[in-house]
């Protein structure tokens, strides 16, 4: 069982331990250096499973649950309190107000796997009930309503709603109901003794049409069919018209009853349905065109290979492909005043307004730069605030992670929320975490908070790779991810060669284990190397 789990301890030797443990199994592990640190990001983090510390300074494991659990996010995530051996007090008053399970201090490795993978697919399992249960109560409904309409549609054959014409085996009308006179204009004395064809015949069927309709009910069959008939006033009207067959007790056939349903209305409305449809293909048409030019736009605003060749000091390849006609994804190279800034973002979603709002990124950040803003916090500030402020005028529900590494003479500052980066140094390979770098763009007004900074030197010969989720979360036909251990052991192989020559690797290798299956999220690399 996979799934994000949300460690939360005071004690970073706790956390290391767990962090690591959890990691080897296949697990997506985040921390919090105490409650307030989790209670900050569990919005965002959404975490499946939480490890939960009892003994904390500040607030304590027992408050924290008692306030996670009335968070809306994770009111009903499983939490496993973290207790030393011999605290059962603590083990019992945690199963008591909530928790799932405990475990305890010190760790053992297979016990924490066990106890976690329980607890993911109980919950697993949970959830899926509840998703089932609310199938089968949309299915009840869904039932209900249909057999609704057809005690409407009883009462409505019972009180005579649909004209009804019953005639004799020749087609003379032998009695007629009360709406046959309302919708015709005929009455009943006049209706009786004459042939349906004769006084309803409007001259829109031929006679090759009735020959087939009294084929039909002759040998016995229901004929049904939509006919345009004529009122007594000489005013045209659509019904759809079922005529069965009545037969005796020896099985002969003595009348035919007809049933009437004006369904004039209905053709008007297909016939304006039609008409809209032929506006829509060509209102489609107008918008693909537009998206294509979206599409152009943003792939024009791409470094250059010239610009990434006039970069001294650093060897660096970019790849992106989108999934749909225009997609979120979004990295730039920009060298200004003796430094390079690289980034690379994800929009949610797709479309048109996930295209406008990563050319909108593009923009800004060039702006930026440009006004020589080095610090990340003002800088990631001011960039949050242009596109929340502009994604709450566009009306969508739109946000991105994006990572920003500033470059100067071998030295990078990495900031902002993004995947992970990998640096390659003699071969290994080493994972940054961005996670407590930042926060999500244009998700809220004010991210100031969460900006954080991390540096690395870089030697010669080591490769920084950045990467959006389209990569580790592309599926093959059996819908397994590529994921990230892939993606650092292609560039493992690989690390010694040109910036493009590990590009093109990684897109092969994607491509390759891609195969048949549908690309469901743009591809975005981009790779960098210490000359």
């Amino acid at each position: 069982m996979t799934g994000k789990i949300l460690i939360v301890d005071d004690e970073p030797n706790n956390l290391d331990v767990l962090n690591n443990c959890l990691r080897d199994a296949g697990f997506k592990v985040l921390t919090a250096e105490g409650g307030e640190v989790a209670l900050k990001r569990v919005n965002h983090i959404k975490p499946d499973l939480i490890l939960l510390d009892v003994m904390m300074q500040g607030i304590d494991g027992f408050e924290t649950f008692r306030r996670l659990r009335k968070n809306e996010v994770t009111k009903d995530t499983p939490i496993i309190f973290i207790t030393a051996k011999t605290d059962s007090v603590d083990k019992i008053k945690g199963l008591e107000i909530g928790a799932v399970d405990y475990i305890t201090k010190p760790f053992q490795t297979d016990e924490v796997v066990t106890r976690v993978n329980k607890q993911l697919t109980i919950h697993h399992l949970q959830k899926e009930l509840s998703r089932q249960n609310q199938e089968l109560k949309q299915e009840i409904t869904k039932r209900q309503q249909v057999e609704e309409k057809l005690r409407k549609f009883s009462r409505a054959v019972e009180q005579s709603a649909n004209t009804i014409v019953i005639t004799n085996l020749s087609g003379t009308i032998e009695f007629v109901n009360p709406a046959f006179t309302q919708k015709t204009g005929y009455s009943y004395t006049e209706a009786i003794g004459q042939n349906p064809r004769n006084i309803l015949n409007s001259g829109k069927q031929d006679k090759a049409f009735y020959q087939g309709l009294w084929t039909t009910i002759q040998g016995g069959s229901i004929w049904k069919g939509e006919m345009y008939n004529k009122r007594k006033n000489g005013e045209l009207y659509w019904e759809f018209v079922t005529i069965s067959p009545i037969r005796n007790q020896l099985g002969q056939i003595t009348h035919y009853v007809a049933i009437k349903e004006d369904i004039t209305q209905r053709k008007y409305a297909e016939q304006e349905i039609a008409r809209l449809n032929e506006k829509l293909k060509s209102e489609n048409l107008r918008m693909s065109a537009e998206l294509d030019v979206s599409r152009q736009l943003q792939q024009m605003l791409l470094p250059k290979n010239e610009e990434l060749e006039a970069i001294d000091g650093l060897d660096i390849a970019g790849f992106m492909e989108p999934a749909a006609e225009v997609g979120g994804d979004y990295y730039d190279v920009i060298q200004h005043s003796g430094r390079v800034l690289l980034s690379i973002g994800d929009v949610t979603g797709h479309g048109l307004e996930s295209g406008v709002l990563a050319i909108m990124v593009q923009s800004a950040i060039r702006a930026l730069v440009a006004n020589n803003e080095t610090d990340p916090v003002k800088f990631l500030a001011a960039l949050n605030e242009v596109v929340y402020h502009n994604v709450a005028r566009m009306d969508v529900e739109k946000n991105l992670t994006l990572a920003l590494l500033n470059y100067k003479n071998g030295k990078l500052r990495l900031s902002g929320q993004h995947e992970e980066v990998l640096i390659v140094r003699n071969g290994e390979v080493k994972l940054i975490d961005t996670i407590d770098l930042g926060f999500p763009i244009g998700f809220v007004d004010n991210i100031i908070d969460f900006i954080a900074e991390a540096k690395v030197s870089l030697n010669s010969g080591d490769v920084v790779v950045l990467y959006t989720d389209g990569i580790t979360e592309a599926e093959n036909p059996e819908r397994e991810e590529y994921g990230i251990n892939r993606l650092c052991k292609i560039v493992k192989q690989n690390w010694q060669q040109t910036a493009s020559e590990i590009k093109q690797a990684v897109i092969n290798d994607v491509r390759q284990y891609i195969s048949t299956q549908k690309v469901f999220d743009d591809i975005t690399l981009l790779v960098l190397k210490q000359k």
